[in-house]
């Protein structure tokens, strides 16, 4: 029991010092050009998508690329601050995330294989 508290802790934790503004200024401060000059990401990113596609779970690779997805379009859409979101950027945050969750939904249930 006490171990479970101490996790419901470290959530309780975690989500307060990242609420929703926090979130939205770390990913608008997130520069890919840095994130793919690491060489982190490709000691640990590389051997880990060949060996995905060695085993051919290409609902995983789906699954991986639909969050960098999302997490750029997070950035493209929310301003960085916390001002209003326009009508535009809005409709385009709502039709790309439908468009990723129908194609997960497709590679999860119709397609399978």
């Amino acid at each position: 029991m006490e171990k479970i508290k101490k996790i419901w802790d470290a959530l309780i934790n975690f989500l307060v010092t990242y609420d929703s503004r926090k979130m939205s200024e770390l990913i608008a401060g997130l520069k890919w050009e840095e994130v793919l000059r690491n060489p982190f990401v490709w000691l640990i990113g590389l051997p880990t998508l060949g060996y995905m596609l060695y085993r051919k779970n290409f609902k995983a690779l789906i699954f991986i690329v639909s969050l960098g997805a999302f997490l750029y379009l997070v950035q493209i859409t929310f301003p960085p601050s916390a001002q209003t979101i326009p009508l535009d950027n809005l409709l385009r945050f709502i039709g790309g995330c439908l468009f990723l969750c129908i194609l997960n939904l497709y590679f999860l249930f119709v397609r399978q294989g």
